[in-house]
């Protein structure tokens, strides 16, 4: 039996009046029951690729999602507020990557028009085997780049009126070696000429934990909504990659079009 992370009752006890350590055991277990050993490419469409390429990032996005919240939950306990943060910042982008992308999935299945299909694919594939733009050692091809993630935050932010930005920059501040990410946390002020230093800014660490905390409680509910929104769109997406490959010529021989399709749940 997997026994989850959970927050310490001193910590919840710092935080009384906010429901966020509550809501994000709640998530973790919701994301840990999303997860599956194995997924049939086939099952999801016998011909298109694109519905198992989402299902393997979203299934990937999960697992990092759980793995890195998880480590939040150990950090914050220990009322670590930098390594907090740098991991909160991490369960961010991924949350956003994954939001951002099933909103192009819903664009895409709502217009019901092929000519996306093609640029969805890429992004996916990109997604799944890419680098950053600035990469130069760690690339696995040179064909597959990332967008960099802040330009998607951005682009959340603008469309739907989005904190994401703040979180994200909130984050990063105490992530880099930059006033918040040091002095504001290990100065405990001057005696004359002399400098005390400390590990928990009494102050400084009850403020910045509350951003750390909001921001995985934030950033786990949009992973568990990509999750969600995945399995039901599904078979949309499926029926549209499939057309397009249909209407390209492409179609195979020994596979009846359309295809029939039983009306059963999809796998998570």
């Amino acid at each position: 039996i997997r026994t989850m992370e959970t927050f310490t009752q001193e910590l919840k006890a710092l935080y009384g009046q906010r429901n966020e350590p509550v809501k994000i055991e709640t998530a973790l277990e919701k994301l840990v029951a999303r997860k599956v050993d194995s997924s049939d490419g086939l099952a999801l469409s016998p011909v298109a690729k694109l519905p198992a390429k989402l299902h393997d990032l979203v299934q990937f996005g999960i697992r990092r999602s759980v793995e890195i919240g998880e480590a939040s939950v150990r950090e914050m306990n220990r009322l670590n507020v930098a390594t907090s943060c740098v991991l909160v910042r991490s369960v961010l982008e991924t949350a956003c990557l994954l939001y951002d992308t099933i909103r192009k999935v819903e664009r895409a299945v709502e217009k019901g028009g092929t000519a996306d299909v093609e640029e969805l694919d890429k992004w996916i594939t990109n997604a799944l085997l890419g680098h950053g733009p600035k990469a130069t050692t760690f690339v696995l091809s040179e064909e597959y780049v990332v967008q960099n993630i802040l330009t998607v935050i951005q682009r959340l932010d603008k469309e739907l009126d989005a904190p994401f930005g703040n979180f994200y920059e909130g984050l990063s501040e105490h992530a880099h070696p930059n006033y918040h990410g040091m002095m504001a946390l290990y100065f405990h002020g001057h005696e004359g000429a002399t400098s005390k230093y400390t590990d928990h800014r009494e102050g400084r660490t009850k403020a910045s934990l509350i951003l750390a905390i909001c921001g995985l409680a934030s950033s786990l509910d949009l992973v568990e909504h990509a999750a969600c929104r995945r399995a039901e769109l599904s078979d949309r997406l499926a029926i549209l990659a499939e057309r397009s490959i249909f209407e390209r010529g492409t179609w195979p021989a020994d596979v009846e079009y359309p295809v029939h399709r039983p009306r059963e749940p999809q796998p998570a």
